[in-house]
């Protein structure tokens, strides 16, 4: 679960590194859409994860250890698209 949550984030950052770097770029649409879906997708994704592990069937840590984490995967990932 907490790998799928710390994907998610990652997914998220993604996105939103998208979306700037679309800011007043020749970008498609398409490509501004599919980022803001991922966007919402994965946000919602996360959203049904937390409620399904406060069932009580699945602990998940929202420790700092995993946020730190998934920024670090952000950061390689904007890292690499900027190259």
């Amino acid at each position: 679960m907490e790998l799928a949550r710390k994907k998610n984030l990652a997914i998220i950052g993604t996105a939103e590194l998208v979306l700037i770097n679309a800011e007043g770029a020749a970008v498609e649409v398409t490509v501004r859409e599919f980022a803001e879906r991922m966007i919402d997708d994965h946000n919602s994704l996360n959203r049904q994860l937390n409620q399904f592990t406060k069932s009580g069937q699945f602990n998940v840590s929202d420790s700092a250890d995993l946020i730190d984490r998934a920024a670090n995967a952000i950061t390689n990932t904007r890292r690499r698209l900027l190259q």
